[in-house]
């Protein structure tokens, strides 16, 4: 269940969710969203035209899962793997400052979600796994799509960058 797309006159008809302990992206979550795309058959391989794939070459998505799946040759695509750790210069939204509103935001939004339940008289009012996009949905407005600040917060990283090289 979830929303659909059309991508290439193809509807795309479900969600694929998933998630670690960490909040990273493993190589076997990775493998698996990667399954589910090539299962939709949305990107054609044949000779000479393989999908593409940029990964930001954390070390946790480097493992064997994701690298068994592409290298079959069924499942092959190029993988353009960026800098570990230096990512700020290709990756939108991620700054101390932004990961923080969204931590803040995303306390705000749990505690309001707790409230409504509580004043509503339900017992154990808590955050529950089904109500998360709920929480999230709110927090992500108020940290990373708040385009003005982002884009300041980007500058101020550029000018930082610069001046430390």
């Amino acid at each position: 269940m979830g929303p659909t797309c059309f991508y290439k006159n193809k509807e795309v008809p479900y969600c694929c969710v998933s998630c670690s302990n960490n909040g990273s992206i493993l190589s076997k979550i990775l493998a698996y969203f990667l399954k589910q795309l090539d299962g939709l058959n949305l990107f054609p391989r044949r000779e000479g035209l393989k999908p593409f794939l940029l990964l930001d070459g954390h070390g946790s998505q480097l493992k064997l899962p994701f690298l068994q799946y592409v290298n079959m040759a069924a499942h092959q695509c190029i993988a353009c793997i960026g800098v570990p750790y230096r990512t700020s210069y290709w990756q939108v939204g991620d700054s101390a400052e932004q990961n923080g509103s969204y931590k803040m935001a995303m306390n705000k939004a749990s505690r309001e979600l707790v409230l409504q339940k509580t004043r509503a008289c339900i017992t154990n009012a808590r955050v529950e796994k089904h109500k998360i996009m709920v929480v999230l949905t709110k927090a992500w407005e108020q940290s990373f799509v708040r385009v003005k600040q982002n884009k300041n917060c980007s500058q101020r990283m550029e000018s930082f960058d610069t001046k430390s090289s």
